[in-house]
C-alpha cells in the first residue's frame, strides 16, 4: 500500500536567501534515497517546504516495504566451480562460505549454470527481501 510521507527536520536559523536551495537539496536527497531503495512508485512526486527553522518534504505514493527481488551473482567459471563428476569443487565451497553459507553447504537449487560468450559460469541466485521504509528512510537521511 502506498501513502504520502512527510519528513520534517528542525534546524538552527537558516539563511533566508539559501532556503530555496536548501529545501530543494533536502527534498532531492530524500527522494533519491527512497528511489534507490525501491520504495517509490513511478507516480511518486515530491514537494518541498522550507522556513528559517525547518526543512520538509512531502512525497506521494511511498511504499511501506520495497518489493522482494532475485539477484544473480556470478561466482566463477563452471570448469573451476565443479569437478569432472559434477560435484562442487573446493574453490566453489570457499566462495560460498565468503557469500555467507555455512562451510560445506551447497545450495544446489540456487547454483545455476549459464553461458556468457564462450564460457559457462556458475551463478548464485539469491532472493533478497525488500527493505522496510524505516531502513530506507534512515539510509536516505544519512546520505
Amino acid at each position: 500500500m502506498a501513502e504520502t510521507l512527510l519528513v520534517e527536520i528542525f534546524t538552527e536559523e537558516l539563511p533566508p536567501k539559501a532556503l530555496a536551495r536548501l529545501g530543494q537539496a533536502f527534498a532531492d536527497g530524500i527522494f533519491a534515497g527512497l528511489k534507490e531503495g525501491e520504495l517509490l512508485s513511478p507516480q511518486s512526486k515530491q514537494e518541498w517546504f522550507a522556513t528559517p527553522r525547518r526543512l520538509a518534504v512531502s512525497i506521494t505514493d511511498v511504499l511501506h516495504q520495497a518489493p522482494d527481488r532475485w539477484e544473480n551473482k556470478k561466482l566463477m567459471p563452471a570448469k573451476v566451480a565443479f569437478a569432472a563428476d559434477g560435484q562442487p569443487s573446493q574453490a566453489l565451497l570457499k566462495r560460498l562460505e565468503k557469500e555467507g553459507y555455512p562451510a560445506g553447504v551447497v545450495p544446489d537449487s540456487n547454483i545455476k549454470r549459464r553461458m556468457e560468450g564462450d564460457t559457462e559460469y556458475a551463478f548464485l541466485e539469491q532472493g533478497i527481501v525488500g527493505s522496510s521504509l524505516v531502513v530506507g528512510l534512515s539510509s536516505a537521511l544519512e546520505a
